[in-house]
């Protein structure tokens, strides 16, 4: 026997896949049988609306302010792009809208000319929704154009430091990839603009540069942090790597000649990211925020009594007593009060904790107490804290207890209580020599991988802040932080500037946008009027005036209506809160739009209806002595044939009849490893019975009987039932049926792909039973190729789409509501679209920035579609004309598309303004959007409106070049000026017309194309 050749085919050679002719008849009509993709110049004529919202700002990642006028500043962002301001933040101007991305690391203006702004593109934060960017950009008229400088392989930037007074020699800190190796990373060095680079700082191809701090004075003076960090397939919080041998400081004396590593007074051990600081009054003094491998851990030979306290009138009073600890054989009980701990009068709880902890393991302390009313006292042998981040003496610090603050952190102001070698612990660090050495002087450092941020004023050491989850401060040069300076403001900070001249006034970059303050953090103003939303999911409602809903990162899940009932768009008040936490899938009951499903992070799923405010929490219930296991963003369906049935999963499929409530196993376990979980889940729009569902570790399943049996989709193998176990874990695709057997061979997904990826999206069509489309992301495997698929048999056999899609992951793929033939995508830089399922791709981003689209939602009677961005909130385009393109229509000499339906919605009274600062959304259009398409240039082309006797309403203007026109009909008709009126020709009407049913006729010549155009009713009169 022939074994069947095992092929692992290049993206580019697919071109395609055409149904069978079974396939064809199912649809209703044969598929695209030649390749077209829309011209790149029809684009131009479609044209998306932004809804917003922007109340809840989104993921700010870096500041740049124009010192020698602080009014006007740049604001970079995490997947939304660049904004601009010249007036304080009044009004701001989005910029980088067009380039290759807009992810953005870092952003920096030049000291000599406000028109000379670097940008450097990639988030520098490791976190696991980050994108990535090519490299860094340069212009030269304040943003308005760009010019990609180079480092195009970089992926992230970490920080850009440009020189004060020649600002063609830049420094850029690069981070290089975060999945994987690779050689552009590093301290780059431009003399000439950008023109050429020399890289002047290398570790290794896993060590990059998060944080580049010039000198204040001398600028050939630079302070270096290396960070190695790499994460892995998985949504964990943490990356895989974040402490480790590549991490640590550097300083060079000399532009970059030379490097000396600092090391005196800092940590020994490995270390994970850091950021600096100069004091700019005296820049001999130099601060930084250092994460250890020892982070949150207590000191080695720090003793451990075994009792809690608080404060007591005078002295700690003993509030808990570990069972067999030290204290407690030492006699102590819960209520007595310590009043002195060796030579130490105790005063409070935590001069108690900060007696206890100068204390090493078999020391023993003499402890005075009172109880009813008598001094007593006893010695309490340290010893060995027996777990570390938990127990400890004294009041209870950090969470439970411990010295950690969560999320891989360490809490403020416990620099005491590690012991004499509490410097290998991490924290800030003052140097007062330039950085030659260094003294621990807090033990803060919050999630160090996120933030590691510190920020002094640069008029007065005292202040100092410390960014994380919460806004941290000292007012007393470090000593003592307190996580209250951003009260009213947003959580998780990322950049801060700190105005030189008064430094009570300060600019800070967070999750949800940008804040000022003018009184030194007692007040923040929220310039929340830039629509930056970071979109994981979006969703419409069934009616015909509908909502949007969806989940964005770390700001909840939110809906709104599409359109305002007033002349202009949506505002921030328009958009209503339906759940807290990171928002992700949103459903809403094709039955009761008012009933919403939701969720936030790893499987917190819940319910709530909008009008009886009845809701509740979703989650199935594992057995005594198991555990589900749900991806960060679980995914979650309503069934297309009953809304009440409830599909959701984890590392098994679980369905409900009603609603939510009562959740059942019907699938075996779906994963590959023990860390994996579902990401995608779909059922059949045709068969109830079948479902399809994906996981982050690269499983795809399949049944078609409701979940009574499962198939392996990526590598075939006989049914599972539910309930049975999973199949071995392999790296390795399954072997291929033989050539000669009598068997049909049937060749998995697994054979088209160079391994296990990230099941993205799933796509059961609507128009042929056993058609599916799966999107796969491959760049947490190190992969940037799109990877879209489709089967024709329920998963027997699949086919590459992804031909001519461009470099990049690609997040989804919908298929059009009505046309089978039409395809949508969501990818890393823009929105596709195919009008051939799959085999050409277009690009119709056109007036929607390049930015990261994560779903896309049609709306079932609109004619309308929703891009949830991840970055730039909610876009709409009108899909009617693109749904009846296809290869003919392309090549026609002319064509007229039938209009979609436009609504004569009724306006209500305007609402107050705020004034300048705020963001107004777009209303659909009020006139009647009329397409149509010439091959080449024509002359004579004319377009009319006619009433239902045919007669001429209305005559538009009519462009005769090439390419696709769009014409804008107010739905008003024209009359004939009467007999002594001084102009000839037509005027326009008072008022629109009534509803119903008008035509558009476009004449070239002798020939002729006509199209029904119809007016609709409010339907909510």
């Amino acid at each position: 026997m022939t074994p069947l050749v095992r092929l692992l085919v290049p993206c580019a050679l697919f071109t395609g896949f055409v149904a069978p002719a079974s396939a064809q008849d199912e649809a209703g009509g044969s598929p695209a049988q030649v390749a077209a993709a829309i011209p790149s110049d029809w684009v131009e004529s479609l044209r998306w609306r932004s809804i917003g919202p922007a109340n809840m700002g989104g993921r700010v990642t870096a500041l740049a302010v124009y010192e020698a006028d602080p009014s006007t500043f740049y604001v970079g962002t995490a997947t939304g792009g660049l904004l601009k301001t010249t007036n304080n933040g009044i009004t701001f101007e989005h910029q980088f809208d067009g380039e290759a991305t807009v992810a953005i690391g870092d952003v920096a203006v030049a000291a000599t000319d406000p028109n000379i702004v670097w940008v450097g593109t990639g988030e520098s934060n490791p976190r696991n929704s980050v994108s990535y960017g090519d490299g860094v950009y340069k212009s030269l008229d304040g943003g308005e154009t760009w010019k990609n400088m180079g480092l195009d392989r970089s992926f992230q930037i970490g920080r850009i430091a440009i020189h004060p007074k020649d600002h063609d020699i830049v420094y850029v800190g690069a981070l290089g990839r975060l999945y994987g190796p690779n050689e552009q990373r590093g301290l780059f060095k431009t003399t000439d603009g950008g023109e050429t680079w020399e890289k002047i700082l290398y570790v290794d191809d896993k060590t990059g540069v998060v944080d580049v701090q010039m000198h204040p004075r001398d600028p050939d003076t630079l302070l270096v942090a290396t960070y190695e960090r790499k994460r892995d397939g998985f949504d964990a919080n943490d990356p895989e790597v974040k402490i480790a041998p590549g991490s640590g400081l550097y300083r060079t004396t000399d532009g970059g000649e030379t490097f000396k590593k600092l090391t005196e007074g800092l940590p020994t051990v490995d270390l994970g990211r850091i950021g600096v600081d100069y004091y700019r009054k005296d820049p001999d003094v130099v601060y930084a925020i250092v994460e250890s491998a020892l982070i949150g851990k207590p000191g080695e030979l720090v003793g451990w009594a075994g009792v809690s306290s608080e404060d007591a009138e005078t002295g700690a009073r003993v509030t808990r007593v570990v069972d067999d600890g030290p204290a407690a054989a030492a006699g102590i009980k819960v209520g007595d009060i310590v009043l002195a701990a060796g030579e130490t009068t105790v005063l409070s709880s935590a001069a108690l904790t900060e007696a206890l902890a100068q204390h090493e393991v078999g020391d023993g302390v003499k402890l005075a107490y009172a109880r009813e009313g008598e001094r007593h006292t006893a010695e309490v042998t340290m010893a060995e804290r027996p777990e570390p981040n938990q127990g400890g003496s004294g009041r209870s610090r950090g969470r439970r207890g411990g010295l950690s603050s969560g999320l891989g952190g360490q809490t403020a102001n416990v620099q005491k209580l590690q012991g004499r070698n509490g410097h290998e612990h991490g924290g800030v660090y003052r140097s007062e020599d330039g950085g030659t050495t260094w003294q621990r002087i807090n033990s803060i450092n919050p999630r160090p991988m996120y933030f590691s941020q510190i920020r002094v004023d640069p008029s007065d050491e005292q202040y100092q802040f410390v960014l994380g989850i919460r806004l941290s401060w000292s007012k007393d040069r470090g000593e003592t932080f307190t996580p209250d300076a951003g009260r009213g403001v947003h959580a998780d900070h990322h950049a801060m500037w700190i105005d030189p001249n008064d430094g009570r006034h300060a600019i800070l970059g967070c999750d949800g946008g940008v804040y000022v303050t003018y009184d030194r953090a007692r007040n923040w103003d929220h310039l929340n009027h830039m629509a930056l939303g970071q979109f994981y999911h979006v969703a419409v409602g069934p009616r015909r005036d509908y909502w949007v809903y969806g989940g964005l990162q770390d700001n909840g899940t939110w809906g709104a209506p599409h359109r305002a009932a007033r002349d202009s768009g949506a505002v921030n008040e328009d958009w209503i809160r339906i759940g807290g936490g990171d928002g992700f899938i949103v459903r809403v009951d094709a039955n009761d739009p008012e009933q919403i499903y939701y969720e936030s992070q790893n499987g917190s799923m819940a319910r709530t209806h909008l009008g009886t405010m009845e809701g509740g929490r979703i989650r199935p219930r594992a057995p005594k002595g198991t555990r589900y296991r749900y991806n960060w963003q679980t995914p979650f369906i309503l069934s297309h044939h009953n809304s009440r049935i409830y599909y959701c999963a984890g590392n098994h499929v679980f369905r409900s009849l009603d609603r939510g409530d009562d959740l059942k196993v019907i699938s075996p376990d779906i994963t590959r490893t023990d860390r994996g979980s579902a990401t995608a889940l779909a059922e059949s729009p045709r068969d109830s019975d079948v479902l399809y569902v994906g996981t982050d570790d690269g499983a795809l399943w399949g049944t078609k009987d409701g979940g009574v049996t499962w198939r392996n989709l990526i590598d075939p193998a006989p049914e599972v039932a539910a309930g049975a176990p999973a199949e071995a874990d392999t790296d390795e695709a399954a072997t291929p049926a033989d050539a000669t057997s009598e068997e049909p061979v049937r060749l998995g997904l697994g054979e088209l792909i160079p391994g296990p990826r990230w099941v993205n999206a799933i796509e059961p069509s609507r128009f042929v039973t056993g058609r599916a489309y799966v999107t796969l992301d491959g760049h947490r495997s190190d992969d940037d190729n799109p990877y879209v698929f489709v089967t024709e048999d329920f998963g027997d056999t699949w086919s590459p789409l992804h031909g001519d899609l461009p470099w990049g992951s690609t997040r989804i793929v919908r298929e059009d509501l009505e046309n089978p033939d039409v395809l949508w995508a969501g990818t890393e830089f823009g929105v596709y679209v195919s009008i051939d399922r799959g085999q050409r791709w277009a690009r119709i981003n056109n007036n929607l920035p390049t930015v990261r689209v994560d779903e896309l939602a049609q709306h079932a009677t609109s004619g309308e579609i929703v891009a949830g961005t991840h970055g730039r909130s909610l876009w709409i385009l009108d899909a009617t004309p693109v749904r009846q393109m296809t290869a003919a229509t392309l090549a026609a000499d002319a064509h007229l598309y039938k209009p979609n339906a436009v609504v004569r919605w009724r306006t209500k009274h305007r609402r107050a303004s705020s004034g300048a600062r705020r963001f107004v959304g777009a209303n659909p259009p009020r006139s009647a959007e009329i397409y149509y398409s010439l091959a080449r240039e024509t002359a004579g082309v004319q377009l009319e409106i006619r009433d239902a006797a045919g007669k001429v309403i209305k005559t538009l203007e009519a462009s005769g070049d090439a390419g696709l026109h769009r014409v804008a009909w107010d739905l008003r008709a024209e009359r004939r000026r009467s007999a002594g009126e001084s102009r000839r020709g037509w005027s326009r009407g008072s008022s629109t017309l009534a509803a119903g049913t008008y035509t558009a006729v476009l004449t070239i010549g002798e020939d002729s194309w006509s199209q029904p155009v119809v007016i609709e009713e409010d339907p909510n009169r």
